[in-house]
């Protein structure tokens, strides 16, 4: 059996409470990432597809236009006529454009 000095004891004493302080710090950091990481990337896909959804009718929107103004091409207006036009159509939530370019052509 040996013989161990106060300071000796007190050192080891300090590296375990040290060691058993680290690992609850970690679980609780690793706990509370699991907790964060789907709310984070949920909000992100989210985000993503809002804009998304904003490009999308943005494009169609531009075709929609696009259409018009081809199908406006062979009449006799001018050009800002044409645009005012398409923009009237386009504002018009409650009539298909499908049946106004029907009309028109």
């Amino acid at each position: 059996m040996g013989c161990m000095l106060t300071e000796e004891h007190k050192g080891i004493v300090r590296r375990v409470h040290i060691l058993h302080l680290k690992i609850p710090l970690l679980l609780g950091l690793l706990l509370g990432i699991t907790i964060y990481a789907p709310f984070y990337y949920k909000f992100k896909r989210d985000f993503l597809q809002e804009a998304i959804q904003t490009f999308r009718s943005e494009d169609s929107s531009i075709e929609i236009r696009h259409k018009i103004l081809d199908t406006l091409r062979s009449r006799p207006l001018m050009i800002r006529q044409a645009m005012d036009t398409a923009d009237t159509v386009i504002q018009q939530k409650n009539v298909p454009v499908e049946v106004i370019l029907g009309i028109m052509k």
